[in-house]
């Protein structure tokens, strides 16, 4: 199933050519896993049509006071217009993974320069120096996951995390101290430092602010991924059957990249 798993959106799309539709037609009837890959992503396609976008919802609705019930349907209907079309741009947009490159530094030039005569003299250390003996290389402040499939969809999430900045209306209720730990988490784990993640969002969660526990709960999925991906399974099925939660479709999305 791997050599088609790229080719399952464009079949899903009608964006393959004649060769490669009867191929993929002629492996699906044989590869029961590719069968089930391309059921999982025609329903993602059918549910994400229908989800509401909480991230949308947050910052651009308000929540609606006695006063004003009797429009509360008519601007739901707008807003709701409004999420779908964006569901669908977010859908079908392409995933732009390429950084831009860093510019280079201009090397400032070395006022306290050796002159060439003193250049020439070398010092030998004696044999057995303590200098003559290679240090052992520094391990590198950086997580490495044992599974290359993980850390390949780990990578490709993080990369779309953005900085959490919600505007609250109504009843509820901004806090500020909440939003900051889970931008740290975002940061962090961007960094590969996922491990150092874990303490904040367990602290979110610990919290039992609503509103930010659907974000702690998948950027929490996120950085066992890389340090425990059986536990980070688990909590993305938790994710995935929760048909409430703002992340169930990217937790759907992932577990199928993780089969």
């Amino acid at each position: 199933m791997d050599n088609y798993y790229d080719q399952i959106e464009l079949y899903l799309e009608d964006e393959l050519s004649v060769t490669e539709r009867v191929a993929f037609e002629a492996a699906l009837q044989q590869d029961l896993l590719l069968q089930e890959a391309v059921e999982e992503h025609r329903a993602i396609i059918e549910e994400i049509n229908g989800m509401r976008l909480r991230q949308i919802i947050k910052k651009n609705l308000q929540k609606p006071s006695p006063q004003v019930w009797a429009d509360w349907r008519l601007w739901t209907l707008a807003a709701s217009l409004l999420i779908f079309t964006a569901a669908l741009v977010w859908m079908y947009m392409p995933k732009q993974s390429e950084a831009e490159p860093t510019p280079q530094s201009t090397p400032t030039p070395n006022t306290n320069e050796t002159p060439i005569a003193s250049q020439n003299k070398v010092d030998v250390p004696p044999i057995n120096s303590p200098s003559t003996n290679p240090r052992p290389p520094q391990p590198k402040n950086q997580e490495l996951p044992v599974d290359p499939k993980a850390s390949l969809a780990y990578q490709e999430v993080v990369n779309q995390l953005e900085d959490l900045d919600y505007t609250l209306m109504g009843d509820a209720k901004k806090d500020v101290e909440l939003e900051k730990q889970l931008n740290q988490a975002i940061a962090l784990l961007k960094s590969n430092k996922s491990k150092a993640a874990i303490p904040l969002l367990e602290k979110v969660i610990s919290a039992n602010n609503a509103f930010y526990q659907d974000d702690a709960d998948w950027l929490l999925s996120l950085a066992w991924l890389v340090n425990d991906p059986a536990k980070s399974k688990v909590q993305l099925q938790a994710i995935a059957q929760n048909t409430v939660h703002s992340y169930r479709i990217n937790a759907i999305r992932l577990l199928s990249k993780l089969k």
